[in-house]
């Protein structure tokens, strides 16, 4: 086998472990949606009426019900994005003139980063 050979060889090696990595790291960003779905359930589990500084209580569910979720990625970067689809989320999450914050996405991203640690931990043995 010729230098060339050699190197055109390991470079599709390469390519090819590279290709495969990037397609498990995708999957894996794809079954975490779950897990940030269970998070989110469980932050905003809390009973109603919710003390200020702590997570809303639920009243009528739809800060739990209504998500949306997705999966940004491009190779050697993913993204995972959760985020609510109703009006007053934000008030919820930095208070109002009129009612102190509830917050809850840092107790949400506080409960799932490890289930991020634990996905990837294993990725490409």
């Amino acid at each position: 086998m010729t230098p060339e050979e050699v190197c055109a060889k390991l470079d599709f090696e390469v390519h090819e472990t590279v290709n495969e990595l990037n397609k498990e790291i995708m999957g894996t960003a794809y079954n975490l949606l779950d897990d940030l779905r269970n998070s989110e359930i469980e932050v905003l589990t809390n009973p109603s009426p919710s003390q200020p500084y702590n997570p809303p209580g639920i009243v009528s569910g739809d800060l739990r019900r209504d998500w949306t979720y997705e999966v940004r990625g491009v190779p050697g970067h993913v993204s995972l994005y959760g985020r609510p689809n109703v009006e007053y989320a934000d008030c919820l999450e930095y208070g109002t003139s009129k009612m102190l914050p509830r917050p809850y996405v840092d107790a949400i991203l506080d409960d799932f980063s490890p289930k991020i640690d634990n996905a990837f931990s294993d990725l490409g043995k």
